[in-house]
């Protein structure tokens, strides 16, 4: 746990790096150029990072994986829409928040 934990900080680390500045727009750098061409593979390795460390409970890890995720978030701005459902509902099952069901959905519309 403590090898994932550092490793996902070292990779938190690279991405928070990847964040434009001032400076970076006025060295043609974007950060989302550089990071979208990982964030497949990112994602892939955080849904089940984050279980483990909800498991576990091994809170260090859990921080830094959410971190991690909100990270890329911003860096790839609009694009990180395209991975919201494979990731996030995953997520949310995950950390047990209750998902909305066709039936939950058709009790509200009968009680309005």
């Amino acid at each position: 746990m403590k090898m994932k934990t550092q490793a996902t900080t070292t990779m938190l680390n690279f991405c928070q790096g990847l964040q434009n500045s001032e400076e970076d727009e006025e060295n043609d750098v974007d950060g989302a150029d550089i990071l979208n061409q990982y964030v497949p593979e990112i994602l892939k390795v955080l849904g089940p990072n984050l279980n483990e460390g909800i498991q576990k409970k091994h809170q260090p890890l859990q921080i830094e994986t959410l971190m991690l995720i909100s990270t890329v978030a911003e860096v790839v701005g609009d694009d990180f829409s395209q991975y919201f459902n494979d990731f996030v509902t995953p997520l949310k099952i995950g950390v047990g928040i209750p998902q909305p069901t066709e039936n939950s959905v058709e009790d509200k519309s009968l009680a309005a």
